[in-house]
């Protein structure tokens, strides 16, 4: 039943493609072009090299997996001039966009920085504030040193590591704002 209904599919593509010559091949991505949303991949059976292999078989950019360079990918033949990823064997950055609350546009790369600044932000005013902490006594107000300051000091710096980590694998994961 299963390999009926793929029939039926790869038969409505070529019809409504026009493309009696539909195949695909197996292959290793050369090169990546983020911002055009196109590859290199050179076949792994001959080394042909395919430039402008679209990353996504649709024109909907707002999830994208960009393909890690040396990856194993398969691309698939519509006819001679286009073909597109139909399978990713590593991605190596994601592209994702969304939908907020008001209805704008953001990419997931936005809000996931802004929460880490939210995030950043809240544990230096806390360090700010503890350290600037002030006592009323029957002499005069003084500075209180937090008892286990040492401590403090430590899990904000251990805050700060992780936060930067985030970052870090932000920057990793997806790609950079297009302005």
């Amino acid at each position: 039943m299963g390999r009926q209904n793929d029939n039926k599919i790869i038969e409505s593509l070529r019809t409504i493609t026009n493309a009696d010559n539909a195949w695909s091949k197996l292959g290793k991505v050369i090169d990546t072009d983020e911002t055009l949303g196109t590859c290199t991949v050179e076949t792994l059976d001959s080394a042909v090299q395919y430039t402008n292999v679209r990353i996504s078989a649709g024109q909907d950019f707002n999830s994208i997996r960009i393909p890690a360079i040396d990856s194993i990918v398969i691309i698939s033949f519509l006819n001679s001039d286009n073909a597109y990823v139909s399978l990713i064997d590593e991605a190596g950055k994601y592209k994702i966009t969304v939908v907020d609350e008001e209805g704008e546009t953001a990419s997931l790369r936005d809000i996931l920085e802004r929460q880490n600044q939210v995030i950043r932000s809240y544990v230096d005013e806390i360090s700010t504030a503890i350290n600037a902490a002030t006592f009323k006594h029957p002499y005069g107000p003084t500075i209180a040193e937090p008892i286990n300051k040492v401590q403090f000091d430590q899990a904000k710096d251990n805050a700060d590591t992780e936060l930067d980590a985030i970052d870090d694998e932000i920057d990793r994961l997806f790609l950079p704002d297009e302005d």
